[in-house]
């Protein structure tokens, strides 16, 4: 009967136990996130909004969000979406049809 007792207190000892490694990890890795959140390089853009920064201009739309001096002073973290940002934002203004060739094509590549 005593063996019985022991037991079930050993299932919940290690319900405890489990529960407040949980707890203690938990903190951990929110404190971890904090102290590299600021050392993260770039920003997270889709390629939808890589498209709109590239269509907004081309088309002159007006659209704040999608402002070209805000990208082109940002940093993409995604590999692809950086080279596309560069290659769009080392193209010379005013637009010659070269040019709008070529931001049309970048435009093409991130809509497909």
């Amino acid at each position: 009967m005593l063996k019985r007792y022991f037991h079930g207190l050993t299932k919940d000892i290690q319900f405890f136990l489990g529960m407040l490694v949980g707890l203690l990890f938990v903190p951990v890795i929110i404190i971890a996130k904090l102290i590299r959140w600021p050392f993260a390089k770039g920003v997270s853009l889709t390629a939808q909004e890589v498209a709109a920064y590239i269509r907004n201009e081309l088309h002159d739309l007006r659209d704040d969000r999608y402002r070209w001096e805000d990208f082109e002073q940002i940093s993409i973290r995604d590999p692809y979406l950086e080279s596309v940002r560069q290659q769009a934002t080392k193209i010379a203004w005013p637009l010659t049809d070269a040019s709008r060739e070529k931001l049309e094509e970048l435009l093409r590549r991130l809509e497909s």
